[in-house]
């Protein structure tokens, strides 16, 4: 498996993950664990709500974008998270949409302490079959450096 350490990102690398579809039976049972809202597990109440058809949990498309980050073709030698900044769910997720992720680094620095490691900040997009956004974020990350021995 290949791996990006900190020395492999810079400002402007764009980055793509593949496609991920949202199933209305995971929409459902993703609900019913961790968000038993109406409009998320009821159809019914889902055609009468604001959003006039069964939409995921935020809490769900947070998950995916999780797994759309472990989609990415080389991974990151990630060391933790450190902070997620203007999360925005800027449209609703609904049955059988085809999501994918662009993330963009704008930030990268050497630790100033820590010689092994470094920040690394990226803005992160979702959108789905029809172009449409679906979440931005900035978000912080520690990401190991090569050993240089």
């Amino acid at each position: 498996m290949s791996y990006m350490y900190l020395e492999d990102f810079y400002v402007g690398l764009i980055r793509t993950s593949g496609e991920y579809t949202v199933s209305k039976d995971e929409i459902v049972e993703f609900a019913r664990q961790w968000d038993p809202v109406p409009f998320h597990i009821d159809m019914d109440a889902a055609r009468e709500s604001i959003f006039g058809g069964l939409v995921a949990s935020s809490t769900h498309v947070f998950a995916i974008r999780s797994r759309l980050i472990h989609m990415l073709p080389v991974k990151t030698r990630l060391l933790a998270g450190f902070e997620f900044e203007n999360l925005k769910l800027v449209a609703p997720v609904r049955p059988n949409d085809r999501l994918s992720l662009t993330i963009e680094t704008v930030y990268v620095r050497k630790s100033r302490t820590k010689p092994d490691r470094g920040i690394v900040k990226n803005c992160l997009v979702i959108t789905n079959q029809k172009k449409e956004t679906i979440l931005t974020s900035r978000e912080v990350i520690l990401v190991a450096r090569r050993k240089t021995d």
